[in-house]
């Protein structure tokens, strides 16, 4: 009994020396955690806390995982942005620079060629901005009246195709259709009779600058001097041939007609009637009368209706002003005739026929 009591005693203390040293690695274990834990939370917040990135950074890596959808932002932009680039933008610049610029119309010459046709030649600077290099297609120049409700070309005149490149010296010469007598007709009537007149021109054509192009209109007015009815209109002198000439001609003598524009104009020949006191006494020729600025002298002939002159003779020396070899008659010159080669110009006549000119001539002149 006593071995019995002796073993069982054995196995509690063995019982309880396991408990113990159980209890004492539990409780190493846990001090082992506890000295450990915040080394692991460390390695644990290190894993899963993300890396702190700059704003360049972050962009950059966007575009790195995003660059198909940039790639595809920027070829819209592009195909959005490049056609209005060449299709309205550098047009609309262009445009611009030909609107700003002025074309002054320098050495014109506007002249009747035949009962159809115009003959037109004069010359402009055309001021590109800056070295600008281009070349301007060839294309017809419109002629207007700007005043005109509507758009009505008269004629027009034809470019020749031009290299610009700074200030441009561009000349122009043209024989051009008539294509509206009744606007050639006002633009004739203002320039006769007007103190100025103006010069309206209109055409569309293309400007290459290298590969690039673009269209572009030129519309222009520019205001020049008128004829004034030719006022200052003078018989210097006339005398009456005591033999006519082959042609029935038996009047000669010198008239001074001004221009004080800047643009020629060229009429033919041209035929006026002559009247004193309201009586047609003859007519006046006057060939190749183109008028340049300034005042212009040129030969007529004519011929004297001696008996009108005649029968009329008392009326018109009832008329005259001053006495003896001082005395004077007014003489009316009205528009009669336009020829060119033989051919009348209805749109030459047809101002002539509204024009009268005043001119004193002595009577003695008239054998008075």
């Amino acid at each position: 009994m006593a071995d019995s009591k002796a073993h069982a005693s054995s196995g509690l203390n063995k019982e309880a020396a396991i408990a113990t040293n159980g209890m004492d690695l539990h409780q190493h274990a846990s001090t082992n955690s506890e000295e450990k834990g915040p080394e692991l939370e460390q390695v644990e917040d290190s894993q899963t806390k993300p890396k702190f990135l700059g704003k360049r950074q972050r962009v950059r890596r966007h575009c790195a995982r995003r660059w198909w959808w940039w790639l595809i932002g920027v070829i819209v932009f592009l195909a959005i942005f490049l056609p209005c680039l060449f299709l309205k933008i550098i047009p609309a610049v262009i445009q611009d620079m030909i609107n700003k610029t002025d074309l002054p119309i320098l050495n014109a010459t506007i002249g009747a060629y035949s009962a159809t046709e115009l003959q037109f030649s004069f010359s402009t600077v055309f001021k590109a901005p800056g070295s600008i290099s281009a070349r301007m297609e060839s294309f017809n120049l419109s002629l207007y009246n700007a005043f005109t409700e509507g758009y009505y070309p008269y004629t027009y005149v034809t470019l020749p195709e031009q290299e610009l490149k700074g200030s441009t010296d561009i000349s122009i010469a043209s024989t051009s259709p008539v294509t509206n007598y009744t606007e050639l007709e006002k633009w004739l009537n203002t320039t006769f009779y007007g103190v100025t007149t103006e010069l309206s021109f209109h055409g569309s054509t293309r400007l290459h600058f290298g590969a690039l192009s673009a269209p572009v209109s030129i519309k222009k007015t520019v205001t020049i001097a008128g004829l004034n009815q030719l006022q200052g209109f003078a018989v210097d002198s006339s005398d009456i041939l005591g033999t006519p000439e082959a042609d029935g001609s038996n009047l000669i003598g010198n008239v001074t007609i001004p221009n004080p524009g800047t643009v020629a104009i060229e009429f033919g020949e041209l035929i006026f009637n002559a009247a004193i006191a309201n009586i047609i006494i003859g007519n006046m020729s006057i060939s190749d009368a183109t008028l340049y600025q300034g005042n212009n002298t040129f030969p007529f002939t004519g011929i004297m209706d001696m008996n009108t002159m005649l029968a009329n003779y008392n009326t018109i020396m009832a008329n005259a002003s001053g006495n003896g070899s001082d005395a004077t008659l007014v003489m009316a010159i009205t528009g009669n005739s336009c020829l060119i080669n033989g051919q009348h110009i209805p749109y030459v006549e047809a101002v002539l026929d509204n024009t009268t000119m005043y001119s004193t001539v002595p009577v003695s002149d008239f054998g008075g």
